[in-house]
């Protein structure tokens, strides 16, 4: 069977427009509200992160794999002008045969369920629950549930010891980082031979080559 996954590195930020229309910010700036949602939220539950509702994807890099075909893709608020048109444009680009989606958190699936969900958009049918879902941290570098390290740490420790002097910086360099541990956890797992890394490997080489052209 060909293989077929899309690897996934994203960003986030505060979702202004949900803030304001939660509470009262009066003549605050999209800065002041975010200070101040931070700090109701240090207040309430002791930490400033926000459940989905409240944030927004404001880039994604996206590896897709399928069958002998990789691609590199990239979008942001700036060049998409609003989070749906972003997330619309991710789910045109989504395989359409059954397999992985991957990151690192583990999390990536249910957030963008919901931020679908917020912008009335139909999810792509192979993100209908009928793929698999890999969190690379759970899966190389686990740990104890209430363990307080940073996931971002985490995976920025686990690159340095792959023999990367830094983690990579630019999103789809993250994106292609997290390709290479997949296929790399999928030797391990005895699911991919030495020739079908080195036929992978090359492709990706291929693509990132035309991707600089």
């Amino acid at each position: 069977m060909r293989p077929t996954a899309i690897v996934l590195a994203t960003s986030t930020e505060l979702d202004v427009d949900a803030a304001r229309a939660l509470n009262e910010y009066g003549d605050l700036d999209d800065q002041g509200v975010a200070r101040g949602l931070e700090q109701v939220h240090m207040q309430r539950w002791g930490r400033a992160d926000c459940p989905a509702h409240l944030i927004r994807l404001s880039r994604v890099a996206a590896l897709v794999e399928q069958g002998t075909e990789l691609r590199l893709r990239h979008w942001d608020l700036a060049g998409c002008g609003d989070e749906a048109s972003l997330l619309q444009a991710l789910f045109d680009a989504w395989p359409t045969q059954d397999g992985a989606v991957v990151d690192w958190h583990g999390d990536i699936v249910g957030l963008l369920m919901a931020r679908a969900c917020r912008h009335g958009l139909v999810i792509p049918a192979m993100l209908q629950q009928r793929q698999t879902h890999v969190g690379l941290g759970g899966c190389l570098a686990p740990a104890a549930l209430d363990h307080p390290a940073d996931p971002d740490e985490v995976e920025s420790e686990y690159y340095r010891l792959s023999g990367h002097e830094s983690a990579p910086r630019l999103l789809t360099e993250r994106a292609v980082a997290r390709y290479r541990l997949w296929l790399a956890w999928q030797a391990s797992q005895g699911s991919l031979s030495a020739a079908e890394i080195d036929a992978r490997q090359d492709a990706l080489a291929r693509e990132l080559q035309a991707v600089e052209a």
